[in-house]
């Protein structure tokens, strides 16, 4: 990264009518009503039709993600496709923090859902746990959570670390593991996605203190018969 550079604010979230979409599997998607509200943190799968209405297979996140980990079918609410708007990405706007300062300039209207400005890590009070966007020259690194508040490491650098959406997911999945003595113990067996690597697994389970070993299609087959 060279000294000069200087981030800009990513792109804005603009969510638009999933009925005017027809990629819609794995979309971030909000779900709700104009005058009513709205609820986001979903993913979308791909349109069904019953009879002469067309709804949307709607999961939570972390439903999205171990679907899509462990290969498995799950339970999907179905939502009239008018009810839900899918999160597209727009033009990257002037950074100016001063706007959330003004309660007037945040009024939105309720006919649809509002687009969503990227704010500064500087100016919020707590981004523990929220999805964050980091920016570099190559561009925006998006599907990450902030795992801590900001704090100065020991360059004196201020920092604030984050992990991949799936990352802290697979640390939800520790909580099923036992531990005896500061170690883990017994076994959890999860079916991962072909497109993950071993490395690539057993990299983000170590990270959480769990041996995590791919075993082979002969070994799939003798545990499960």
């Amino acid at each position: 990264m060279t000294d000069d550079w200087i981030p800009h604010a990513p792109r804005t979230i603009t969510p638009v009518p999933a009925a005017s979409r027809s990629d819609l599997r794995g979309k971030r998607v909000l779900v709700g009503q104009p005058g009513l509200g709205w609820r986001g943190d979903l993913r979308a799968d791909a349109a069904v039709v019953q009879g002469s209405r067309t709804y949307v297979p709607i999961l939570t996140e972390h439903e999205w993600y171990r679907a899509e980990a462990e290969q498995i079918e799950t339970f999907a609410a179905l939502v009239p496709v008018d009810r839900v708007w899918v999160e597209v990405l727009g033009n990257s706007e002037p950074e100016d923090s001063s706007q959330w300062k003004d309660l007037f300039a945040r009024l939105v209207s309720l006919d649809s859902p509002a687009r969503r400005r990227p704010v500064s890590v500087r100016v919020v009070a707590s981004v523990s746990g929220r999805r964050v966007v980091r920016m570099s020259p190559t561009g925006e690194q998006r599907d990450l959570r902030a795992v801590t508040e900001p704090y100065q490491n020991a360059d004196s650098d201020i920092c604030v670390r984050v992990s991949r959406e799936l990352d802290t997911d697979i640390a939800l999945l520790s909580g099923l593991v036992e531990t005896v003595g500061g170690d883990h113990a017994g076994r959890l067996t999860v079916r991962m996605s072909s497109r993950l690597s071993p490395a690539s697994v057993a990299g983000a389970f170590a990270a959480y203190g769990i041996h995590a070993q791919v075993a082979s299609a002969a070994e799939e087959l003798a545990a499960a018969s």
